[in-house]
């Protein structure tokens, strides 16, 4: 009698780590993430395109679900990019970064801060990023009955496309009849999309970038070279403009150039990388 092959799967953070790994030891590190970013914002632009088609057909619903996969895509963009920015030798921050590849938590999370950084500081963009890390945010008044709140991209992704019970109403909660994507959809409100708008604000610079070359193994290897220097955190000191000018002229020397929209780009200028290895073991 043939053996029964073990079906279980290694945990995916897990294989994404060792594939880094393998590519460093290989000294192609760079070529491997550019790859990965480059899918990450070929697959934000495909899902564009479907958000587009929905929207316009009054799938508000599946729209929502595609709006919250679209932005997760660009938030792993950038978790890949602080891959290249941070310092990740020490304390298994590389392992945090894989993992939080894999989150959703983490991956929208980055897309709505990098969309919407608070003020512009780096300590109130930190601080915004790890409240979008809070899974379950708890009932102010235990007493109402009401249930704790859950992250935002758990209320668009599942809310979006799965029938659930809604205990204080009463009722079955069915997916078309959701407030929250009709929003998103524009439903009722002038002018364009939110959910459109959004991706279409985050995806912009992403594309123009890949454009300029930003998303090659040559460049990152530059930003890695003048980022990983500094621990970019709530106290840094330094000023972010200043590396990234350094980038900016070492890219013009090498051939390349950003332009100015791209080098300001809040993708470029927010690395959140610190919220991640700063986490306390029993945060989400």
């Amino acid at each position: 009698m043939p053996q029964r092959r073990d079906s279980r799967r290694p945990e995916s953070w897990k294989v994404l780590l060792h594939a880094c790994e393998t590519a460093k030891a290989n000294g192609k590190l760079f070529e491997f993430i550019a790859s990965g970013m480059s899918a990450c914002v070929d697959n934000a632009e495909s899902l564009a395109r479907d958000l587009a088609v929905l929207l316009e057909n009054k799938r508000n619903a599946a729209a929502l679900f595609v709006y919250a996969t679209c932005m997760e895509e660009m938030g792993k963009l950038s978790i890949l990019l602080d891959m290249v920015r941070a310092n990740c030798g020490p304390g298994g921050r590389l392992k945090r970064l894989c993992v939080a590849f894999y989150s959703h938590l983490h991956k929208y999370g980055y897309a709505r801060t990098v969309l919407c950084p608070a003020s512009g500081r780096m300590r109130d963009a930190l601080e915004l990023y790890k409240l979008r890390l809070i899974e379950h945010w708890p009932n102010r008044d235990p007493e109402d009955g009401a249930p704790d709140e859950v992250a935002d991209v758990f209320a668009y992704r599942e809310w979006a496309i799965y029938v659930d019970w809604v205990e204080d109403d009463g009722r079955w909660s069915f997916p078309f009849d959701s407030s929250l994507a009709n929003y998103f959809a524009g439903k009722g409100i002038s002018g364009a999309a939110p959910a459109s708008v959004e991706v279409t604000q985050l995806l912009g610079p992403l594309l123009m970038a890949k454009a300029e070359g930003l998303f090659s193994a040559a460049s990152l290897q530059i930003i890695h070279e003048e980022f990983s220097p500094h621990y970019i955190s709530g106290t840094f000191a330094g000023d972010i403009r200043q590396i990234l000018d350094k980038v900016q002229e070492r890219l013009a020397g090498s051939g390349r150039s950003l332009t100015p929209q791209t080098l300001a780009a809040n993708f470029m200028r927010y690395p959140l990388y610190a919220a991640i290895f700063e986490e306390r073991p029993n945060s989400p």
